[in-house]
């Protein structure tokens, strides 16, 4: 429901209408088509599944991509953000990891 939420703003901000609920039926697909990744991250799988959820609400073809792109785009910039925030504010964690990094150097 909140990455429904992200579709449906961005689908404001490029001028398509789209429901909520449209915006959780494109989600839905969007994630069932991932079962097969062929990139990091889904790559291009995502932007094609997205939309091609969009483009059977009607939505052009050209529209529905950019949509796909940008709502992918602001998903991984949120991820990173909120990852560099844990650090930041967690050092507990960042030291595990500095240490889980330094025994696996170790083994080499």
């Amino acid at each position: 429901m909140c990455e429904a939420v992200v579709i449906g703003a961005i689908a404001r901000a490029v001028d398509m209408p789209l429901s909520f609920w449209q915006a959780v039926w494109v989600n839905s697909a969007t994630v069932s088509g991932q079962v097969a990744q062929v990139a990091p991250g889904g790559l291009g799988t995502y932007e094609s599944v997205m939309a091609f959820a969009l483009a059977q609400l009607e939505t052009p073809w050209g529209t529905a991509y950019t949509a796909a792109v940008l709502t992918h785009a602001f998903k991984f910039l949120f991820s990173y953000a909120a990852g560099a925030l844990v650090l930041v504010f967690s050092p507990s964690d960042w030291r595990a990891v500095r240490s889980i990094w330094k025994k696996g150097r170790e083994k080499r």
